[in-house]
């Protein structure tokens, strides 16, 4: 065999070489990607030297994290509160008139009380009852719910110039409710009363109801969680002073209602749906005893008093 032969590129030995060189190559390359990886492993920091969580390090985090937890539960509360809408109407100042009182009041002046009526003046332990329907066409509902002491004094000074035959009135119950000071209610009370006086016609009190605790908070707390139940203590404060007026009046009469309570001096769960207000069945007793008492009252004051049966 020729040397030429043998030198040729295409000669099938040297490309058997050819091939093994390159085999090798790709060996040692493959030997060194595994050197370096062996080496960063070995180089790698053992647990005891990789760094640890400090109080320095946590507590940034812990903070941040309740940080995220209070943004969340406000963005929440916001969204729960109406979102956008809740606060522009927060935002904006609108004067408006609106609500149950004030389709109230704007029934009362279209309907103004005449002289000789007996009008109801209260809050809604007097409002939700048809008391025309119970003591006569002759009866004028003026009780409003929510009202306060010093709403049903102005409602009354509006009213008495109208010289009714006698007016039956009740409230003190929502002054409670608003947390109002025991001795600040029966003040207001006394101012109410006061401007009664001397005036020509009869009063009917009717003292408030003491809930009933159990049903009361279970219909109305539950709705309203801001509210001041009204204690039996302060109830029945206010129902002493109205006692001590009955007994230096002869123009004050007061209704008995403890036949409308337990035997723990609340307003039994026979006369209630929500533990505030009386239900049907209460209501005709309270008028059982207001009509009792209109009966007794002078022939001049009481000669046309219309009933229920009539």
């Amino acid at each position: 065999m020729e040397r030429t032969e043998i030198d040729s590129p295409e000669h099938p030995v040297l490309a058997e070489i050819a091939d093994i060189e390159r085999d090798i190559q790709l060996l040692r390359e493959m030997d060194e990607r595994v050197n370096q990886r062996s080496e960063g492993s070995q180089n790698a920091p053992t647990p005891s030297e990789r760094p640890k969580l400090t109080n320095r390090n946590i507590w940034p985090l812990l903070s941040l994290s309740l940080n995220m937890l209070l943004l969340a539960g406000g963005f929440s509360l916001f969204l729960m509160l109406g979102g956008v809408n809740w606060l522009q109407a927060k935002l904006t100042k609108v004067d408006r008139k609106a609500g149950y009182a004030t389709n109230r009041e704007s029934f009362f002046e279209c309907s103004p009380v005449s002289e000789g009526d007996i009008v109801v003046v209260g809050d809604s332990q007097l409002d939700f009852v048809e008391w025309h329907e119970l003591l006569g066409s002759e009866v004028r509902n003026r009780a409003v719910n929510g009202a306060v002491l010093a709403e049903i004094q102005r409602r009354l000074s509006e009213i008495v110039d109208c010289r009714p035959r006698c007016v039956i009135v009740n409230g003190g119950i929502n002054d409670f409710q608003g947390g109002r000071d025991v001795e600040e209610v029966k003040q207001q009370f006394r101012s109410m009363l006061t401007m009664l006086a001397n005036k020509d016609f009869e009063i009917i009190l009717v003292p408030c109801f003491p809930i009933n605790s159990r049903i009361y908070h279970e219909q109305i707390v539950r709705t309203h969680p801001r509210i001041h139940p009204p204690e039996q203590a302060e109830v029945g404060a206010l129902a002493e002073l109205i006692n001590e007026v009955n007994e230096t009046s002869s123009k004050v009469h007061v209704v008995d209602i403890s036949p409308f309570l337990n035997g723990e001096g609340e307003l039994a769960e026979e006369y209630t749906f929500d533990g505030l207000h009386i239900n049907g069945s209460a209501a005709v007793m309270l008028a059982d005893q207001i009509r009792g008492i209109l009966e007794t009252i002078p022939t001049a004051s009481a000669e046309n008093v219309a009933t229920a049966t009539e």
